[in-house]
């Protein structure tokens, strides 16, 4: 009873051994973490905890050298916990006492390697899996004298093929089923152990020939079947068959320059009965795989002043370990670095990490390493990874790329900034002034096209296309008043979100303390206004013909939310392909707006041409724009304004009460043509066109009793009329 008691203990206390190391590499992991930020108790104190805990099993366990450094380290934890602050001396204690008993610890594991080799009495068999394990769960002698023939140990208690087992793998191990209901059910637990299974320990079953249910359950489990009677050259030449081929001990070799971590990662790997080497330098590095010629090559990406990459391309180089498969270990976490690895690795593992984590990937590589397909695919595994590497490398000089043409165009930019900075607040700015877009692009002023009373004009040409622009400049006194300004960038915003045959086109904008401009379509041509200058009054086929295109303009703004009102016969332009355009923007009102920019009490329009709801600002809508260009026609139609009066209030008065007829000034109008000017001129709502689509088919029925109107352009050297704004 006290014997067995003494062998389990014997057990836990090397097990508990085994699983030393990675316990204190994980609190130093831990330790190395903290010591270097801000103070926190609770981390200080969970890793004096783990200590103290260490420390109790290593005095029940009685290894009495371990306790008395614990003890020390664990001294020097309370007084920083006491003191909460970790001295330059104390952290240099630290780690010294964790690298002294992690050197006691390794001592400890490679004794205790020996101990075990030499009670278990194996060092007999060698290291090349010759001995074969079996089962019989009986003592007595059976007729197979296999004792003579093989190098085998045979067990008749399921405890000790197990512990065995743990300190040993055989080449294979095999069952004497002498009662099917006793014996099998005990054997197929053992087939099924994590150690059998895990290192791929081939089983074999001898049974009687009869049991052929017996024989289907062995073939689930995946093991093999021998029926009785057997002699024991047929149960050697059976597991010849079974393990073809003598497996030798996996080889890992090890490569650190930390010589404490290399010896550390070898001990413990050979606590699970591999057979390992260390390397600690990149002369000894490259001899060993000459030399020990191992199976996996386990090695960190830090190494010292040599670039383990470097080391890693030279193993390729020889011929033997082209496809050795390399494992880097370290607490590398960019993803670049990573990748780099991999150019000439096979797997990449960050620290820190348990042994058991460790051996499975070993073991996984070396199945993997024995199978017909390991070189190919190694192969594509390194080239996948190799051409994830090249890509990321690609993305980077593109972007590298694409940040110096960006600095260059911010220089540019910058210059250009500061070249508007100096320029004078009151004048206009100088011809071949180079002005910044927001979109990348730039414009050299070339001159001025005509003032308005908010705004100035210029012609310009586009740096990069050479084409010519229009630049409409806020004058300085408006552009510090943010109402102002908002509404100039407003109208900025709508004209370059628009886009309609009929409508002026809008290209770029910019905004800055100091100036506000809109870059637009340069249009060659004639204004109404001109048009009505040069020859007094405008035929109706003509009129009709102008009104239906800024209709088609209305329908499209009406569609967005949009109501220019300031349409007025020097806001339309004909261009010289005879296309109609409405331009200026600068007093519109986006009715998809939850607020608007308008002043309170100040009216904005053109007095001659304005609705009568824009002087109460209330109800401004796309009725509005078509009182307005009913209002223009009338201008066309007749030569004159709808109102007169001695002042602008005495001007939009008028329009309260009264709605004019054209054909009072001009009896030649037709009558059709003077009905629809009163109706999109009448004073009240309700009365006008509910919507441009009904104005367009009125226009049309009015059209069709004329022939298809021809306009005559006539080329004038001013484009564009003096007043841009709509503020007479």
């Amino acid at each position: 009873m006290t014997n067995n008691f003494n062998k389990q203990l014997l057990k836990l206390s090397h097990s508990f051994l085994r699983q030393l190391p990675t316990a204190i590499a994980e609190i130093e992991f831990i330790w190395r973490d903290i010591c270097d930020k801000d103070w926190s108790q609770e981390q200080w104190y969970e890793v004096q905890k783990q200590f103290i805990g260490i420390k109790q099993n290593c005095n029940v366990f009685n290894y009495q050298e371990l306790n008395d450094s614990l003890k020390e380290l664990i001294y020097i934890f309370k007084k920083i916990n006491s003191q909460k602050k970790c001295m330059p001396l104390q952290k240099t204690q630290v780690h010294v006492y964790i690298g002294e008993i992690k050197r006691k610890i390794l001592s400890k594991i490679e004794s205790l390697e020996e101990v075990e080799i030499e009670n278990h009495h194996l060092q007999d068999h060698g290291e090349d899996y010759t001995t074969v394990f079996i089962y019989q769960n009986t003592p007595e002698v059976t007729n197979l004298d296999i004792e003579k023939n093989l190098n085998c140990k045979v067990f008749n208690c399921e405890k000790d093929l197990l512990e065995s087992l743990e300190l040993y793998i055989p080449r294979c191990v095999v069952f004497n089923i002498l009662d099917a209901k006793e014996d099998f059910p005990i054997a197929e637990k053992i087939a099924q152990n994590k150690i059998i299974k895990n290192c791929t320990i081939p089983t074999l079953f001898i049974i009687e020939s009869s049991h052929f249910a017996l024989q289907l359950k062995i073939a689930k489990i995946g093991s093999v079947a021998l029926t009785k009677p057997l002699d024991s050259e047929k149960l050697q030449q059976a597991i010849e068959e079974l393990c073809p081929e003598k497996k030798a001990i996996p080889r890992i070799l090890v490569v650190d320059s930390d010589t404490a971590c290399a010896t550390f990662y070898s001990l413990l790997l050979k606590t699970f009965g591999l057979k390992t080497e260390a390397a600690t330098d990149h002369q000894q590095a490259i001899t060993s795989v000459i030399s020990f010629k191992p199976d996996i090559i386990l090695m960190d990406l830090h190494f010292g002043d040599n670039d383990a990459i470097f080391i890693a391309r030279e193993i390729r180089e020889i011929r033997q370990h082209k496809n050795t498969p390399i494992i880097f270990i370290s607490s590398e976490t960019q993803t670049d670095k990573q990748f780099q690895a991999m150019q000439y690795g096979d797997d990449f593992i960050t620290k820190p990490v348990s042994a058991d984590i460790l051996v499975k990937l070993i073991r996984v590589w070396l199945q993997f390493k024995d199978s017909k397909v390991q070189h190919s695919s190694v192969r594509l595994n390194r080239q996948k990874f190799i051409s994830q590497v090249n890509s990321k490398e690609q993305e980077v000089k593109k972007a590298q790329s694409t940040l110096v043409d960006l600095e260059i165009k911010i220089k540019q930019l910058e210059k250009e900034i500061g070249d508007i900075k100096q320029l004078p607040e009151t004048s206009d700015i100088p011809r071949n002034t180079i002005i910044p877009g927001t979109k990348g692009n730039s414009y050299t002023i070339e001159e001025v096209m005509g003032r308005g009373g908010m705004s100035v004009t210029y012609i310009a040409r586009e740096n990069d296309s050479k084409k010519r622009v229009v630049v409409k400049v806020l004058s300085p006194e408006y552009t510090a008043n943010i109402k102002d300004s908002m509404r100039f960038l407003q109208e900025a915003e709508t004209i370059i979100n628009l886009n309609h045959p009929n409508l002026i086109k809008g290209y770029d904008y910019f905004q800055s303390r100091k100036i506000c401009y809109i870059v637009m379509e340069y249009l060659p041509g004639t204004s109404v206004m001109e048009m009505i200058e040069l020859s007094g009054q405008i035929s109706p086929k003509v009129c009709l013909s102008i009104a239906r295109s800024i209709a088609e303009a209305l329908k499209y703004m009406e569609s967005k939310g949009v109501v220019h009102r300031d349409i007025k016969p020097e806001h339309i332009i004909i261009t010289e392909d005879n296309v109609t355009k409405l331009i200026d923007f600068g007093i519109l009102k986006t009715t998809q707006r939850p607020c608007s920019l308008t002043t309170v009490g100040v009216v904005l329009g053109t007095p001659y041409y304005m609705s009568p709801e824009q002087i109460y600002q209330s109800n401004i809508d796309i009725r509005s724009d078509i009182y307005c260009l009913g209002a223009t026609m009338y201008h066309m139609l007749t030569g004159e304004v709808p109102f007169t009066g001695n002042t602008p209030i005495d001007v939009m008065q008028q329009r309260l009460f009264a709605t004019p007829d054209p054909r009072k000034k001009n009896i030649l109008i037709p009558q059709q043509v003077s009905q629809l000017v009163q109706k999109m001129m009448s004073k009240e709502l309700k009365y006008r066109h509910n919507t441009v689509d009904e104005l367009i088919q009125h226009i049309d029925e009015v059209l069709e009793n004329f022939a298809s109107p021809s306009i005559v352009n006539r080329k004038t050297k001013r484009i564009f009329p003096q007043n841009l704004d709509g503020n007479n």
